[in-house]
């Protein structure tokens, strides 16, 4: 279980700053509890009602709470990209791809990429498929780097 928090804050047009949030647990992985924080900025490259793409760049600290007693802390770059396509009025595709090099170790890095396809079904209420692959070189032991999830979930946006 996770949960994220995003605030963005438009400085003109295409160019905005942010800040991210997110916890959670995950006994696969075996993290007892986890969090990050991280500030950063953003460049929308373009924005249509059918079509966008966005460019951010930031930086990130994690605290991990290990299921064997260890704590990981440590400090991110971020480098992300968003996109998002209306196939039609009631289905859209959302991407994204976040890659986290270690601040002071650049060949340790965790890796996001995360597809979702939503089928609209009343006002505000989606139906979602989301197939996510977590990458993570500094994984708990016994734990594989990589991670493969597919989800299906009821989505309200507001």
């Amino acid at each position: 279980m996770d949960g994220t928090i995003k605030s963005d804050f438009d400085l003109t047009a295409r160019l905005y700053a942010y800040n991210q949030a997110n916890g959670g647990y995950d006994d696969i992985r075996k993290l007892a509890n986890y969090w990050q924080l991280g500030p950063g900025v953003g460049w929308r490259a373009f924005r249509t009602p059918e079509l966008a793409l966005s460019l951010e760049g930031g930086f990130n600290f994690q605290e991990q709470n290990r299921t064997d007693g260890t704590t990981t802390d440590v400090f991110y770059f971020r480098l992300g990209q968003l996109g998002r396509w209306a196939i039609n009025n009631r289905l859209t595709l959302d991407e994204k791809l976040e890659f986290f090099p270690e601040w002071d170790d650049l060949t340790e890095y965790k890796m996001r990429l995360e597809g979702n396809l939503r089928l609209w079904l009343y006002g505000n209420l989606s139906l979602n498929l989301t197939v996510i692959d977590l990458y993570d070189t500094l994984a708990a032991p016994g734990v594989e780097p990589n991670d493969l999830q597919i989800r299906s979930t009821l989505g309200v946006s507001f």
